[in-house]
């Protein structure tokens, strides 16, 4: 049984009685039945997506382009049907806004919570076009993540690939060391090893340099810098005059990291 104020808000999304079923674990079936149930099917006025242009990822020629690239080769999936999706935490979801501002697809939400299950409030995204999913898989060059390469784009457009991956797969950390009263900071990406050797040669053209090691326990591979030129180069990087934010809650944690890196100087 679904609840009529929990229906009600999966419609008020734009959820269709699938969508609906697969996140409740319920049969379409008993969705559409309680539907019916609660005098709401006024409100199931789900639209397939109206995608802005069908061809959009067979030229990566634009910053928004470039930005999208990035993140869903890091934080995408294509299925064995080719059907592309994305699935973020909520608290992300201006991620998943600005992509479907950029193609046209539906965001779907499921704000479930249950720590047991893993399942975590989170934002999502499907294209089932057969001509953007065919571009997206041919700029991917594999459906597999393992099988994934970062590909050539223009150099003017290299930094937007390079934030929207930072956006999927990346982290800046940084605090005090007590014992010594010393900043410590670090630039970190986990992901696969051919994506990320590709993202240290885009680096090194920035004369930064970076290390990759194998995560332990894992199946991929860490990317990392820590010293502070090498940090304060990359940030500026990715956010020069701070004209293109897509996640303010990585950006606003850089910004704050380097308020302290101008005050307190290198580690």
């Amino acid at each position: 049984m679904i609840k009529k104020e929990v229906m009600i808000d999966y419609l008020k999304q734009g959820l269709s009685t699938r969508d609906i079923a697969k996140i409740s674990g319920e049969s379409k079936s008993n969705v559409g039945y309680w539907i019916n149930k609660y005098g709401i099917t006024d409100l199931m006025k789900y639209k397939k997506s109206e995608y802005t242009d069908i061809h959009y990822f067979n030229k990566i020629d634009t910053k928004e382009k470039a930005y999208i690239l990035g993140f869903t080769i890091g934080d995408g999936h294509i299925d064995k049907r080719n059907q592309f999706s994305c699935s973020i935490q909520l608290q992300d979801r201006e991620i998943l806004d600005f992509i479907s501002s950029e193609v046209g697809c539906n965001i779907q939400v499921d704000k479930t919570y249950n720590k047991k299950q893993r399942k975590y409030p989170n934002a999502s995204i499907t294209i089932g076009n057969p001509m953007l999913c065919r571009d997206i898989q041919k700029q991917f060059g594999g459906r597999l993540k393992q099988e994934r390469r970062i590909p050539i784009i223009p150099k003017h457009l290299e930094r937007y690939l390079v934030l929207g991956f930072f956006d999927a797969e990346g982290c800046v950390t940084w605090g005090f060391r007590k014992d010594r009263n010393r900043l410590w900071q670090k630039i970190s990406f986990t992901s696969q090893l051919h994506m990320l050797e590709s993202i240290q040669k885009i680096l090194i053209k920035q004369n930064i340099a970076t290390t990759i090691r194998p995560k332990s326990d894992s199946d991929c591979y860490v990317l990392n810098f820590s010293d502070k030129d090498r940090v304060s180069m990359f940030l500026n990087y990715i956010y020069p005059n701070d004209e293109f934010i897509i996640l303010k809650r990585k950006y606003k944690k850089a910004q704050a990291l380097r308020l302290e890196l101008g005050e307190f100087g290198e580690v």
